[in-house]
């Protein structure tokens, strides 16, 4: 299925969406392998002192959509293979963070009284 943006049509695929919120927006990287591993602690902080579960789940969204990112501009032509392999790089810096955050059931966590027999 396409979209029609502005006379020429773009397949549903290509497109990448954007983050709305602006501070998760403007936290994530992908001029360098160094910019990106501190951008994910930065992130994997925020995720740990996350108030609720929805903020959880919007940051390890964010790596995902960074990850997707980085490896769409790898496969990307005309740019140099080493700018590629910096580009994967990052792609696995942003994986690897993601796949470090757990979110932990709250529901499971709370210990209820046992009931008696």
């Amino acid at each position: 299925m396409a979209r029609k943006t502005k006379g020429r049509t773009v397949s549903k695929s290509k497109i990448i969406p954007k983050v709305k919120i602006p501070s998760l927006r403007r936290k994530t990287k992908l001029r360098s392998v160094k910019e990106a591993e501190l951008t994910a602690k930065q992130l994997e902080n925020d995720f740990i002192n996350a108030k609720n579960r929805q903020e959880q789940l919007r940051i390890k969204r964010k790596l995902i959509l960074a990850a997707n990112r980085a490896e769409k501009k790898s496969k990307k032509r005309g740019i140099s293979k080493a700018k590629k392999e910096e580009f994967k790089q990052i792609s696995r810096v942003y994986g690897k963070a993601h796949e470090r955050m757990t979110i932990e059931d709250i529901r499971l966590i709370i210990e209820r009284p046992a009931i008696p027999e």
